[in-house]
């Protein structure tokens, strides 16, 4: 009403169903922000997005008296997160070499090593590399060198 503007406003979260995604129940603050802190992994390294839901009531200090009431009813909301694609990685090596009196095709498997293809849960990805010539090398090679997807 008119005379509640001095009314402080609390909020409860209590978690309804879902994973656990959050480090504890989110916080409301009193202007309606929203906080909390995800579980690192939080979809247990699933590929599909997961969600949770929560219920919040909010309560005031003006209590109840002459038929007031201060508790509202509950809300619900979902946090939904969806899961990250982390980027593949790899160490890349030196490779040096006798220019050939014959040309022909060079492999060589001491170039590219450490190869991951991102967090653990991403180890099915194909990874795939893209070799870019700079200009001035582009008259070394008859055909474009590279990069098999094991280095």
């Amino acid at each position: 009403g008119c005379t509640e503007g001095g009314q402080t406003v609390t909020f409860t979260v209590e978690q309804t169903s879902g994973a656990l995604l959050t480090d504890g129940p989110p916080s409301i603050s009193p202007d309606g922000t929203l906080n909390f802190c995800l579980v690192p992994n939080s979809c247990n390294n699933s590929l599909a997005e997961c969600a949770a839901t929560f219920a919040t009531f909010a309560t005031d200090d003006g209590g109840y008296a002459r038929t007031g009431a201060n508790v509202s009813a509950p809300v619900s909301f979902t946090i939904i997160v969806q899961h990250e694609n982390h980027p593949p990685s790899f160490s890349a090596q030196r490779v040096t070499l006798l220019e050939l009196a014959a040309p022909g095709l060079v492999v060589r498997t001491d170039g590219i090593s450490d190869i991951s293809r991102g967090a653990a849960d991403e180890e099915f990805q194909d990874v795939t590399f893209f070799v870019t010539l700079l200009n001035e090398t582009v008259d070394l090679f008859r055909t474009p060198p590279w990069i098999a997807a094991n280095g």
